[in-house]
């Protein structure tokens, strides 16, 4: 019902496939086929290529963060997942500065703000997405133009 109600579907991907997204584009459609839709996709960008790493994040699915990070080059030898939206204490950060060791520790924006205050000699790389339209830009860009 709620998809019914919708004005636009955007449907995001991070690890999916785009003929899985394109398939799933098309049962919206076959179900609101008033609402506006569009796809895209989140790239990661700028991870170092070969370094060996360590990944933490306090995200909802972890591991398609992981996924991305995998694809993207990353060497993630070690995954520190924690429950979403995590408030990091200083036993987490004394754990994480345990694990660490020498590594560059790579981590969402989100999380590096809570991290910084705990680890601040600890270099952090804040992993940065690119949101690539793979269609409906134009149709999301008119429907925002047409609530403001």
């Amino acid at each position: 019902r709620a998809l019914q109600r919708a004005g636009f579907v955007l449907i995001t991907r991070k690890s999916a496939g785009p003929d899985d997204a394109l398939l799933l584009e098309t049962r919206v459609h076959q179900t609101a086929p008033a609402a506006g839709r569009g796809r895209v996709y989140l790239r990661i960008r700028d991870v170092p290529a070969g370094e060996p790493v360590v990944a933490v994040a306090a995200i909802a699915r972890p591991d398609l963060w992981l996924a991305q990070l995998l694809r993207a080059g990353s060497r993630v030898e070690l995954l520190l997942a924690y429950p979403d939206h995590h408030d990091y204490s200083p036993a987490d950060a004394a754990y994480l500065a345990q694990r660490v060791e020498n590594r560059l520790l790579l981590t969402t924006a989100k999380d590096a703000v809570k991290l910084r205050e705990l680890l601040p000699e600890q270099p952090l790389l804040v992993i940065e997405q690119d949101v690539l339209f793979e269609s409906g830009m134009g149709e999301l860009m008119t429907a925002v133009d047409n609530v403001l």
